[in-house]
């Protein structure tokens, strides 16, 4: 027996399997590093500071 009922969903499941597919930027240790020292020797380093290139993504995203 064949579930229909996820058919009109599979255009957007494609869409959401094949992103997860692709390479995604990650945070490196370095990255926190970096951020966490800019915190620290700044005194005009903002409160928060992305660490990483995803999370500079995620921020330009929500910002």
């Amino acid at each position: 027996m064949e579930n229909t009922q996820l058919e009109p969903y599979q255009p957007l499941l494609d869409g959401v399997f094949s992103t997860m597919q692709q390479p995604q930027p990650t945070t490196k240790a370095l990255d926190v590093a970096e951020a966490v020292w800019r915190a620290a020797t700044d005194p005009h380093a903002p409160m928060r500071i992305p660490a990483g290139k995803d999370a500079v993504a995620l921020a330009n995203e929500v910002g």
